[in-house]
């Protein structure tokens, strides 16, 4: 993995009133990861972009290694379940057809903040100047076609290796080395998720997994980490994150 110190990193944030992320081993109820796996955030920065969607092509711009991403909570995690009718074909619903109440899981106005860098500066400049005038030329969503996405650019900094002990983004388990107590008054509702996608090819294998770690509230983790870095040189506050 190529060192991201003095790497330049787009910061942009997403929002919702739903969005729905599905885990792999729901079967009977789609239950949804409480935040984007990386291999969807691939899906978003594609439809920004307007890459070739036919065989999924655009995972080629995102072989693994090539893109980084860290990704934080700006609003507790909360969800809603909604029992809804799903159909097993497209088209003009047929007198025979059955229609399946399914119970979905929802995230409950979601809002996370997405550092992105990319080692294809063309496709990085590309990506700063539509965020930047808040375009995209396909429609971003939110894991699902009818849960837009509103996508805010927040700006652009730079990645610096820092040793920090408080992580604001989520916690890659691989990069978790030992947690610690956090500061007196603060308490930390950690939660882990399993089974998160990492990278993905173009035949929708996916090649890495990770477990996640996150504050169910959104609060900076106290832990000793492998790869931390600061995020510099923006307006915001300096953010400690960690890429995967």
């Amino acid at each position: 993995m190529r060192e991201l110190d003095g790497q330049a990193v787009l910061i942009f944030d997403l929002s919702g009133p739903f969005a729905h992320y599905k885990k792999i081993f729901a079967t009977t109820t789609a239950l949804t990861y409480p935040l984007p796996p990386k291999s969807s955030l691939y899906g978003l920065v594609a439809a920004i972009l307007g890459l070739e969607k036919e065989g999924n092509a655009y995972l080629n711009t995102f072989r693994e290694g090539s893109c980084r991403m860290a990704v934080r909570l700006l609003r507790p995690v909360a969800t809603q379940r909604v029992t809804i009718n799903l159909r097993p074909s497209f088209g003009s619903l047929r007198a025979t057809e059955n229609r399946k109440p399914t119970l979905m899981e929802f995230v409950d106005r979601p809002h996370y903040r997405i550092y992105f860098t990319h080692w294809d500066t063309a496709l990085y400049e590309k990506l700063k100047e539509l965020l930047m005038q808040g375009k995209s030329v396909y429609t971003p969503t939110l894991g699902l076609a009818n849960l837009i996405a509103k996508v805010d650019y927040i700006g652009e900094g730079v990645a610096r290796a820092s040793e920090v002990e408080e992580v604001d983004s989520v916690v890659p388990k691989r990069a978790l080395q030992k947690l610690l107590p956090p500061p007196p008054g603060r308490n930390n509702r950690l939660m882990e998720v399993g089974q998160y996608a990492l990278e993905m090819l173009p035949s929708r294998d996916v090649t890495v997994r990770d477990s996640i770690v996150l504050d169910r509230a959104g609060l900076p983790i106290a832990a000793r980490v492998s790869e931390p870095y600061r995020i510099e040189g923006t307006t915001q506050p300096t953010d400690r994150v960690l890429f995967f």
